[in-house]
């Protein structure tokens, strides 16, 4: 987002990004806690909120909630 133009454009999509960040530190949060199917919940919207980016960070932020989801999957031997 480098101008104004594209800045408007770009603005929902940080929004996305900063709230899908959010979901996943809480979904960590719970996860350290031991409340995985909790944890899961909040990786699923944080992934969901980025179903459609392709910003490397989207990608990134998409990909560490999967790998999170497994995770708690495991924990919870739903495999």
């Amino acid at each position: 987002c480098e101008d104004v133009r594209t800045w408007l454009i770009c603005m929902p999509t940080h929004a996305q990004l900063q709230a899908s960040q959010q979901l996943k530190t809480e979904g960590n949060s719970l996860h350290s806690a031991g409340r995985y199917a909790e944890a899961v919940e909040k990786y699923q919207r944080a992934r969901s909120n980025l179903e459609t980016q392709t910003a490397p960070a989207a990608v990134d932020c998409r990909r560490a909630c999967t790998l999170n989801m497994a995770s708690c999957y495991l924990a919870l031997k739903q495999w």
